[in-house]
């Protein structure tokens, strides 16, 4: 049984949805975390046990996640069903470790956004304001400076970094190419060939030099939000709740004689919200005037469960708003867009997301979801003879206006059988979202369960378990999850063993409990050894045989 939840207040959520993290203490005691340290410490988060099966090898973990402080926060950002995702792992800053060869990459110290669920895919670069997706970071132990703390940008959520963006895809696409050259003439992986790698470092000096215009700009473009990193540096017991699109990484290296060790965990909603789950006194946003307010006031809207039907203001200037939609400062260009759907100013925001520019699609579809219902007929007379591109846009921004766009649900249900797999993607994704005002879950879900591609699978697997109970009587839907259990994709199976889960019917939790069973992992090395077996004081030969036992 958990304790009562302590739910965040009207100030803390504010809060978090301004600076987009929220930071907290356990209430376990120091022993606790000391023990976790202790349970970490002989993991590699490379490894099977550090990284996503890491509950089953440190069950203990779980105690952290059904802390009355952290339980609640979940609570109070994610509403009372919230799930566990099923990727976690440690991120230990290893004393005196060093960045990787290629120090531009997302990792290793530099300012990165994650690339799980919908940012793997996202539109266009432009990721959900809306918080259906969240990550956790555990401190085990006090981390100070000197350790090399997990840093977090805030108030970058929002922000897609449009220009830094292209610029860092392009060096990647180039350093991609060049992998690829020397991997193909030594015919060996530069990962684990030290003659290959020795070859790809020397040939990426020589490119640094060629193309150090190229290198020059991206710093230029990642200067402004490296210097609003702000170190997480706490006491173990540390809880930091983020958006899942805040800008985080490595603050620098370790000069310690110790592990830093981070343990995170990622969350996702289930449904969409009605009403606050927090300990909520005041309808009211508290304004501050900054540019960035018509975004914070729609999440908090948003959060609060108050219907998306625009911001009644009153506008001096709307042409220069849709001049700002064109700018790459991306504060005042979302900033605009949100304006624009609040104002009601449709036509600009049609043309724009319609427009050959990327970063102004991107900007675009912004603007449509405080328009909430007002905005699915204008993005409905788009649909016909639109590029795939266009449908995929259209498809994800409904989705994210969610309930209000459930007159779409026919158009989205037709978009299912498109030839293009991203529109079909997209469409799926949507239906979980828009239906939860209480449409019944389409039957066409259940071919989309099935799809030949991958990710459509995914996205039909997340609607169904969004759907959970309503989606129990769609004909053949269990069998199309079970069937998708023993799919290669890791997301495939893991979202389809959480609709299961879902469904609430016998059968269901029989195929889900059936998979389970099959894989279920022990972290005891062999058969016999006490469940609380000591892995910190085990030999060396029993934690060999421990950490290459694991189930991928």
């Amino acid at each position: 049984m958990r304790d009562t939840p302590i739910l965040l207040t009207d100030e803390e959520m504010q809060s978090f949805i301004r600076e987009g993290y929220i930071t907290l203490q356990s209430t376990l005691p120091k022993s606790y975390h000391d023990d976790m340290c202790g349970r970490l410490e002989p993991l590699d988060e490379q490894l099977g046990p550090g990284h996503n099966n890491i509950l089953p090898v440190v069950p203990q973990l779980r105690e952290l996640l059904d802390d009355p402080a952290v339980h609640g926060a979940l609570v109070s950002i994610l509403g009372p069903d919230y799930y566990l995702h099923f990727h976690r792992h440690d991120q230990v800053n290893f004393p005196q470790s060093v960045q990787a060869i290629e120090p531009w990459h997302l990792g290793d110290g530099r300012l990165h956004k994650d690339g799980d669920y919908h940012s793997h895919h996202m539109v266009d670069g432009r990721r959900h304001h809306a918080t259906r997706f969240l990550m956790m970071f555990y401190y085990p132990q006090d981390v100070s400076l000197e350790m090399g703390p997990t840093a977090v940008a805030p108030r970058s959520q929002y922000f897609p970094r449009r220009a830094l963006e292209m610029q860092r895809a392009v060096l990647r696409g180039r350093t991609q190419d060049l992998r690829n050259r020397v991997e193909a003439e030594t015919q060996a992986s530069i990962d684990s060939d030290p003659d290959a790698k020795a070859r790809y470092e020397r040939d990426l000096a020589a490119f640094r030099v060629e193309n150090a215009a190229l290198f020059e700009e991206v710093e230029a473009l990642d200067a402004p939000w490296q210097a609003t990193r702000t170190p997480i540096i706490a006491d173990a017991g540390t809880v930091t709740i983020v958006h899942h699109d805040i800008a985080h990484g490595r603050f620098g290296m370790n000069t310690t004689g110790s592990p830093r060790h981070m343990v995170k965990f990622l969350f996702t909603r289930d449904q969409e919200p009605t009403a606050p789950t927090w300990d909520n006194r005041s309808p009211e946003w508290i304004a501050s005037g900054d540019p960035e307010e018509p975004i914070w006031e729609y999440v908090w809207n948003w959060y609060r469960g108050v219907p998306t039907q625009g911001i009644n203001r009153v506008v001096d200037d709307t042409d220069a708003l849709v001049q700002t939609l064109r700018s790459m400062d991306d504060a005042e260009a979302i900033g605009a867009a949100y304006t624009l759907g609040n104002i009601g100013a449709i036509e600009p925001l049609v043309e724009a997301l319609t427009s050959p520019d990327v970063a102004l699609r991107c900007i675009a579809g912004y603007g449509f979801t405080p328009l909430g219902p007002a905005a699915v007929a204008p993005l409905l007379d788009l649909v016909d003879g639109a590029a795939p591109e266009l449908l995929a846009a259209i498809a994800d921004i409904l989705g994210d206006i969610g309930p209000g766009a459930i007159d779409a649900l026919p158009t989205l249900t037709r978009l299912l059988r498109h030839r293009d797999p991203r529109v079909r993607q997209y469409a799926a994704e949507a239906i979980g979202t828009v239906t939860q005002a209480g449409a019944e879950a389409p039957a066409e879900l259940v071919d989309a369960v099935a799809d030949d591609d991958a990710l459509v699978r995914q996205y039909a697997a997340i609607s169904v378990a969004r759907l959970g109970t309503r989606a129990g009587s769609l004909p053949g839907v269990v069998e199309a999850l079970r069937e998708n259990l023993g799919h290669g994709h890791h997301h495939v199976r893991g979202w389809s063993i959480e609709a299961l889960r879902r469904l609430g019917t016998p059968d269901a939790f029989d195929a889900a409990l059936d998979y389970l069973m099959t894989v279920r992992w022990d972290y005891a090395p062999w058969s016999g050894e006490p469940w609380e077996y000591d892995l910190k004081r085990a030999p060396t030969r029993d934690r060999h045989l421990l950490l290459n036992s694991w189930d991928s």
